[in-house]
């Protein structure tokens, strides 16, 4: 799964001097925390929503 994210990193950002190859790694990093971000809104929203 990892793998597919930087794939899709690279893919949209294109081919980055070697100097610049750290981009990759952010942009993965911060792709991984929204996709965990939007797999958990629905229990946080239930959460939110429901009874306490």
């Amino acid at each position: 799964m990892a793998l597919d994210i930087y794939n899709m990193i690279v893919e949209v950002v294109g081919v980055l001097p070697n100097e610049l190859q750290f981009v990759y790694g952010f942009l993965t990093i911060f792709m991984f925390m929204i996709l965990i971000l939007c797999v958990s809104m629905p229990f946080i929203l239930i959460y939110k929503w429901g009874g306490r």
